[in-house]
C-alpha cells in the first residue's frame, strides 16, 4: 500500500509539473481553457511531516523483513525488475520470488496498518470505522 501510495505521488508531482509548464507557456487543455493545478498544494507542511513518517515507519517495516525477503521486495520495487530477472540473481525458482514478495508485502502491510488507520482517520475528520 505504502509503495502504491509513493507511486501515485510521483505521478500527482510529474503531472503537475507538465500542467504548470502548460500555464507558463499560454497552452490550452484542449477544452478552451486553462487548467489550473498547482503542484505547492501536495507540498503543505502537514504533508511533508506525514511523508517524513511514512518513510520512517516505512523502513523500519522493511528492515524488520529476512534478508531474503528484503532482497527480492527491493529488487522488485525499488529497481523494478521482473520476477523472472529476480529468480536469476536470487538463483531461486519464479514460484519462490512470488512466494517471498507475497509474504513480505503482507508483513509490510501488517507492519504499517497502525499507521494507516490513524492517517485514514486524520485525513477524514476522524471519521473511520473501527
Amino acid at each position: 500500500m505504502c509503495i502504491d501510495q509513493h507511486r501515485r505521488r510521483k505521478t500527482r508531482a510529474a503531472e503537475s509539473l507538465e500542467f504548470e509548464d502548460q500555464l507558463a507557456h499560454g497552452e490550452e487543455d484542449g477544452g478552451g481553457e486553462f487548467f489550473h493545478y498547482h503542484s505547492h498544494d501536495m507540498n503543505t507542511p502537514a504533508r511533508v511531516a506525514q511523508d517524513r513518517e511514512l518513510a520512517a515507519h516505512l523502513y523500519d517495516a522493511i528492515e524488520e523483513l529476512s534478508d531474503k525477503h528484503r532482497q527480492v521486495l527491493l529488487l522488485r520495487e525499488v529497481d523494478g525488475l521482473s520476477y523472472e530477472d529476480i529468480a536469476q540473481q536470487v538463483d531461486c525458482h519464479l514460484g519462490t520470488v512470488m512466494s517471498r514478495l507475497f509474504h513480505a508485502r503482507k508483513r509490510i502491510q501488517q507492519a504499517l496498518a497502525p499507521y494507516w488507520k490513524g492517517a485514514a482517520g486524520a485525513g477524514k475528520g476522524g471519521n473511520h470505522e473501527q
